[in-house]
């Protein structure tokens, strides 16, 4: 039997574009271990000009029995231009995300790009003050198959309501994670961190323990008034792994999927081992 990094069920939920999953059980049991207290920010006014996660210096490194956490850095990825792409021509690569939190004054949009459509994951998030619409660990898996492009983005919509469509806010903008050039307006670059975090134990056992990718979002965009370099007022991540029958284990090459390497630092892609 193969280890699967995604449930079965989750993944045939992947054609339910849009459709986040709220965890439940074990499964939420993993997220708190491995997400919620570093990434569990309460309040945008908490810190008023001083980013958090901070620049400098990086945060100290959480080092326990759930997790191990890189720290942060700006601006993810280095060196890679345009959207994730399953180059594979034999096997689907399987992508999780998972809602984190977020802290923003008005209420952002989340979504992704799938072979250029856009699908919305989350409309108008609220998670603080009134009535939340979105909870921690709030997931949902994407299959890639064969020559798939991915990208996901975040808008800071602001506005207070949900309106069934991506929105852009007039001190807003759109922000991508992968293809930092289709962002809107042009030259909002400087719109996130991103960090690693290595899960080290799983209440579902090791099948889990692939490492995910941090993004912390600022949702003003670049020279607007309203701006406050804080970094905290979207925060996702996302994890990949190849989709690989049993039987051998692929050679090294098979992971030449993203066309980047350097993107293989910061998305974990495990060897998938036939079970004894």
């Amino acid at each position: 039997m193969k280890k699967l990094l995604i449930p079965a069920a989750l993944l045939a939920a992947a054609t339910s574009y849009g459709a986040l999953s709220t965890a439940t059980g074990d499964q939420l049991t993993d997220y708190t271990n491995w997400f919620k207290n570093p990434f569990g920010v309460k309040s945008d006014a908490t810190y008023p000009g001083q980013p958090n996660p901070p620049s400098t210096p990086a945060p100290g490194a959480i080092n326990d029995a759930y997790r191990t956490w890189s720290g942060w850095t700006a601006n993810f990825p280095v060196g890679l231009v345009g959207p994730l792409t399953n180059t594979s021509d034999t096997y689907n690569l399987v992508v999780e995300t998972v809602f984190l939190g977020e802290t923003a004054g008005w209420w952002d949009d989340w979504g992704y790009t799938l072979n250029g459509v856009d699908y919305l994951l989350a409309d108008g998030v609220q998670t603080i003050g009134g009535a939340p619409n979105r909870w921690f660990g709030d997931n949902m898996s994407i299959t890639l198959n064969p020559g798939d492009t991915l990208d996901f983005f975040v808008t800071g919509s602001g506005i207070k309501y949900q309106d069934g469509g991506v929105t852009v806010g007039g001190q807003g903008g759109k922000y991508y994670v992968f293809n930092k050039a289709a962002n809107f307006p042009a030259g909002s670059d400087m719109q996130s961190y991103y960090g690693t975090l290595t899960p080290l134990q799983s209440e579902r056992g090791e099948d889990f323990l692939d490492p995910y990718t941090i993004l912390s979002f600022e949702d003003i965009r670049e020279g607007a008034g309203l701006r406050d370099d804080d970094y905290n007022d979207f925060i996702f991540a996302f994890r990949a792994a190849l989709d690989i029958p049993q039987g051998p284990v692929p050679e090294p090459s098979t992971y030449g999927l993203i066309g980047a390497a350097s993107l293989l630092a910061f998305v974990g892609y495990r060897r998938f081992k036939k079970k004894a």
